[in-house]
Formats: structure tokens, sequence, C-alpha cells
């Protein structure tokens, strides 16, 4: 083997391992946080990154299968390569532009279909001879067999119920693809090990300029994300500050003709009459808060704002909380709707206006207010999001509902473009929406936006027609 070919594996090896070790570590941040990574300022860059080194360690492996004449591999290979580049492509395009949702589902099943593909030409073709490529392509068909009926399952069959199996599922899965991956490092070691004239090989100096570049940039953007997780983590313990604040909130929890759990707080009106009609606010949580304890969601939404006693007196009002679960989100399409069943039946057992419904959100809660009008604009008469974001396609359907949005400049964490696009998008549309941009300000607004002169006055003004 020419001294070039020695060069091409320690290539290999070393973005391979790359691979492993960027992966290991987003799991390791998913295990502890969950889907709220991927609405991180800094993933999409993180995605990119990531990209870039599957690419290069894709590219290394398909070289590798054409010098070999392991010409089905190297087929099924770039194809593999392509489909996953443009899931890449698609889900840059979803967190950054809002945009392409629809394509996410068939793309992943056209990928694990291709991997299906290209993992069986190494068991049964000639590199199969190899025995841990044949190895790598056993375990690789039972891990994309196995994500691929989750996928159609969750899709076709959809249940809240078995949604947290099919998570659990798919995360250790995803995470064992790295067996696979270390499975095909163990190939190029070896054949690094049966290449001869080791004393003539010739410097890399390609791998020397590019391994410190993408080394240092893992490390600078994986510290990055992992500091910006730890801001929007799920607590380890509940305060005693929380469970004070909870306390005052009365605890239900619904239950649908599913099966599907709901867990929520609720406020009734000062000196509640059931013979007047009250206004019902739903006050989403951010992403700190997920779970189903039924007590942090309430300190980590405008609950002690609205539920003071000034405002209490001022503003009689149902105060709605829902809690939203570990590894779902205010704009899964199931959870949302149980949250839509769980305030019917609180307004059958309680005198609710509801041409006076209100939804008010901050960060993830501020993507659940965009997401509950944009999906249900009937349902609600005004929104207040804050530093929140949303397809801007859904902009269109927000035009009848009275919306008053904020956000900081600053925001590292959502970034305030998403919610420019949306304010932009109603008013094409012909809405009139309110939006406050505080300048040089970053995530956490709660603080300024409950400072707004009028912003309660103009809240319980609004009313469907």
């Amino acid at each position: 083997m020419k001294s070039q070919s020695r060069n091409f594996y320690y290539s290999g090896i070393f973005f391979i391992t790359l691979n492993i070790l960027t992966t290991t570590f987003l799991c390791i941040i998913y295990l502890q946080h969950g889907l709220q990574i991927y609405f991180l300022a800094s993933y999409p860059s993180w995605l990119v990154l990531v990209t870039i080194i599957d690419v290069i360690s894709a590219s290394i492996l398909l070289k590798y299968y054409h010098v070999k004449k392991y010409r089905f591999s190297f087929f099924t290979g770039t194809i593999y390569l392509a489909a996953s580049v443009s899931l890449y492509t698609i889900l840059y395009i979803m967190l950054v532009f809002k945009k392409l949702n629809a394509l996410y589902i068939p793309v992943c099943i056209f990928l694990l279909v291709t991997s299906l593909a290209f993992y069986i030409t190494l068991i049964f073709s000639n590199s199969g001879k190899r025995p841990l490529l044949k190895f790598a392509g056993i375990l690789g068909l039972i891990l994309a067999a196995i994500l691929l009926t989750s996928l159609l399952w969750n899709n076709y069959f959809p249940s809240l119920h078995l949604r947290p199996v099919f998570e659990s599922i798919n995360f250790w899965t995803s995470w064992c693809s790295c067996i696979v991956s270390g499975l095909l490092l163990g190939n190029l070691i070896r054949e690094l090990r049966e290449t001869k004239n080791p004393a003539r090989n010739s410097v890399n100096y390609s791998l020397i300029v590019s391994a410190p570049i993408v080394f240092v940039s893992v490390f600078i953007l994986g510290y990055k994300l992992y500091s910006e997780s730890q801001l929007v983590g799920y607590p380890h313990q509940i305060s005693e500050k929380a469970r004070g604040i909870a306390s005052l909130f009365e605890a239900k929890h619904f239950v649908n003709a599913d099966g599907d759990s709901l867990r929520y707080r609720f406020m009734k009106p000062l000196d509640y009459n059931p013979q007047n009609k009250y206004p019902l606010v739903v006050l989403l949580h951010h992403g700190g808060v997920h779970g189903t304890d039924n007590i942090i969601q309430v300190e980590g939404s405008a609950a002690p704002f609205l539920s003071n006693y000034v405002n209490k007196r001022k503003y009689p009002a149902f105060l709605f909380v829902p809690q939203c679960p570990q590894n779902m989100s205010w704009g899964d399409p199931l959870f949302s709707q149980l949250v839509f069943e769980a305030i019917n039946d609180f307004e059958e057992q309680f005198s609710v206006d509801i041409k006076r419904r209100y939804v008010m959100g901050i960060s993830g809660g501020g993507y659940g207010s965009w997401y509950f009008i944009g999906t249900h604009p009937e349902m609600f008469a005004a929104a207040i999001p804050m530093s929140g974001g949303l397809d801007p396609g859904l902009s269109g359907n927000m035009v009848n509902v009275a919306v008053w949005a904020f956000h900081g400049d600053k925001d590292a964490l959502a970034p305030v473009s998403s919610t420019r696009s949306i304010i932009a998008g109603i008013k094409k549309a012909g809405g009139h929406p309110r939006y406050t941009e505080f300048p040089n300000a970053g995530h956490n607004i709660d603080g300024q936006v409950q400072q707004i002169p009028g912003l309660l006055d103009w809240l319980f003004s609004q009313k469907r027609e």
C-alpha cells in the first residue's frame, strides 16, 4: 500500500472518531434536557459543524469502498450520504427559517430506507468478507429497522401513551449507532495495520491543518451548546418557593377518552360567582420546567404576575397553567390537542366567557402561544407571546387574534428574527399586531414586559366577536 493510503486512513480514523464523540456529546445533552436542545440558539451552528464532519467521514468511507471495489456499498452509501445531507439541510431550515416542516418525516423515512439498503450491501456484497464491515452491516440493519418501525408507527398511529416509549427507543437506538461507527473505525484501523512500508509514510499536511481547526470548532460550539442548555434544563429539585407559589393554585389531572393525561393548576377569580362569566388566561411555561410534578410550571410562567393581589382584584379571571411533559412541546399537535380538550373540560365545570380566552407565555411558552393562535385562532381573543418564534406560514391564521408580542433584540436563545417574521406575516395578511422590541435585552424579558403600562388593560379589553 502506498504512503498516501496511510494518510488516507489517518484522516478517516480522525474524522470518524470525532463523529463518534460529537454524537455521544449530543446524546448526553439530550438525555439531560430533552427536545429543548433543538431550540437553543447555538444548535443550528452545531448542526452545520456536525454535518461537515459527517460528510467528510462518509466521503472517506465512500472512497475506501471505491478503491476496494465494493461497488454496491459505494453506490448505496452515496445515496445514503445524499439523503443524510438532505435531512440535515431541512432540519436547519426548520430551525432557522421555520419552514419545510412537512418534508421532515418523508425525508427521514427515505433516509432510513436508504440506510437499510446500504447495510444490506455491507453484509451480503463482497464488502462482507471483512468481518468488521459485516458486523457493522448487521447491527446497522437492526438499528435502522427499529428506527423505521418506530417512526412509521408513531407517525401513522400517533398516541401520547406510546410517545415516551418511542422517544426512548429512538434515543437509545440512535446512540447505539456509535457502535456501528466504531466498527467502521475498527476496520480502517485494521487496514492501516495491514498497510506496508510504514517508514515511507509522507506528512499529511491537510490533516495537520484541518484537524486543529475542526477540533477547536467542536470544542467552542460544544461548550456554547452545553452552556445554553443549562439555562433551559429541567430542574433537579423543586424549591420551597416554587412549592409555595403552586400551593396558591388548585391542582387538577385531566384524562381524555383515550387515556391521555394532562396535569395543570388553576386559580378561580377573586370572589368567584358562577352566575357571572369570567375570562380565561392560559399561561404557558418556559422550557426549563417541563415534567409531571404539577408544581414547578406555575413559577415558570406568568402566573405569579397575574395572581398577585392587585392584579387578581383588578382583573378577575381564571388562570389555567398546564404542564408540558419532558420530550414534548406546546407545538406537538397531539399534546396541544390534549390541552384544548382539558380547557373544554374545564369550561364545562366553571363559568368561563369563551369570547375572552387569552394565551400568554415566554420562551417555549412564547412559541406555544404563537402555535396555539396559529392552529386554533378561533379559541383565543388575544395573545402575549414573549421571546418565542414559529413558522411564519401560520401568520395568516392570526389576523383576527389581538397580538402584543415582545422580544429582546440580543436574545441568544430564541433569535429575534423569528418574532419579526411572524409580525410581518400577520401585517401582510391584513392584521394589526402590536410588537415591542427591547433594545440590548436578552432572553429573559418577562420582568420588563410586566412593567409595560397598560399591558393588562389591553389584554382584558380584548373580546372575540
